[in-house]
């Protein structure tokens, strides 16, 4: 069955690359670079929906197609951001009204647990994007980074979301730092910040509570 879940995530990665393709409505990049990205994206996604169904805490198999949902999101925005510096609301708007119906799912009797993170993850990003906007100028971050930040808060709950935040600010500065030590980028270049949410959504939906455990008792 791993391997047949693995598939799905193959095709599902073919879905996003269609979607990726189309929702910006403008190519910015070769033929080459796309026929590229569309392999990783496949076998990103098949290896993906793998992890996802060896891990225990989705062993209920409507909790691993919310969770495979999820995922598919956020590897769909990294495309777009990275691309074309967009999380378009065709699919965050979505995304945002399954994570918040169906958080029941995720957190039980917990539920409300996602929608307190949803408001801190918005919260804390609409204040960053005020401050940043005003220290750093138009566009340091934008309205689809605030969005995004919201779904990663129903998707990892309280306290994940704050988790989530944390492994966001900690990869945005390891890799912006080491972006600009070998001059792939300069001080005035604008760097993404959605893959960087990103990676902090997934690894605290899959391993948050494994991280807090550790952090609060060792």
């Amino acid at each position: 069955m791993l391997i047949v879940y693995a598939l799905i995530g193959l095709v599902v990665g073919g879905a996003i690359n269609y979607l990726a393709d189309r929702l910006p409505r403008r190519r910015s990049k070769s033929q080459r670079a796309l026929l590229i990205r569309r392999l990783i994206t496949e076998l990103v996604t098949a290896a993906v929906f793998a992890l996802l169904y060896v891990q225990p805490r989705f062993a209920d198999p409507l909790l691993l197609v919310l969770a495979s949902f999820h995922t598919s999101v956020l590897i769909l925005l990294t495309i777009t951001d990275l691309e074309h510096r967009r999380i378009p609301n065709k699919v965050i708007v979505p995304a945002i009204a399954v994570a918040a119906l169906t958080s029941p799912l995720l957190f039980y009797t917990g539920w409300y647990l996602a929608l307190i993170g949803g408001a801190l993850g918005y919260g804390f990003f609409w204040l960053a994007a005020v401050i940043g906007g005003k220290a750093i100028g138009r566009g340091a971050m934008g309205g689809g980074d605030v969005k995004l930040a919201a779904f990663v808060g129903l998707i990892t709950g309280f306290p994940g979301v704050i988790t989530a935040l944390v492994v966001t600010i900690l990869a945005g500065g390891i890799i912006s730092a080491l972006l600009l030590l070998v001059r792939v980028v300069n001080l005035r270049s604008g760097i993404p910040y959605g893959p960087f949410l990103v990676l902090g959504g997934f690894v605290t939906m899959v391993w948050g509570q494994q991280i807090m455990t550790r952090f609060f008792y060792g």
